[in-house]
């Protein structure tokens, strides 16, 4: 499987009725692709195909892994690989709080060696990203590696 995101699904009112709009990119590979459909199943399954096309027709690779920069990266990941790096066990997430209804903020929690810090944000990633980014800005002084 690639590493996909699905982006934007918006309805589109037209004379005809609903369309649907879908966004689909795929990061490693720098392309988007936009979809539609009078289902949001099928805008998505547009912009897939229109990516299957691409993909086929230019031959095209990834773009290599290593050219990522540090601000590209998931705080998670850089954490746990912080975390691996120096031998300070795992970080630990818990959803202490849920939004309900539409509308609202996730409260997560980070444990980590001994620290437990709060991170919220209107997603589930995104309050552990918040968590995440917290703690990696205080140990990151801490550790100051060159590379």
């Amino acid at each position: 499987r690639l590493p996909r995101e699905v982006g934007e699904c918006a309805a589109l009112p037209t004379d005809m009725g609903t369309v649907f709009a879908a966004k689909l990119s795929l990061p490693d590979y720098k392309l988007t692709k936009t979809g539609h459909g009078k289902t949001k199943k099928a805008a998505k399954n547009d912009a897939a195909r229109q990516m299957i096309e691409d993909i086929a027709n230019h031959e095209l690779q990834p773009v290599a892994l290593s050219n990522k920069t540090a601000a590209q990266k998931n705080a998670v990941s850089e954490l746990n690989e912080l975390a691996d790096r120096h031998k300070l066990g795992r970080p630990s997430f818990q959803v202490i709080s849920s939004p309900t209804g539409m509308e609202g903020t996730f409260l997560v929690e980070l444990r980590f060696n001994g620290a437990v810090v709060e991170g919220r944000g209107s997603t589930k990633k995104r309050a552990k990203t918040a968590a995440a980014n917290d703690v990696s800005g205080r140990l990151n002084p801490l550790f100051d590696e060159e590379d």
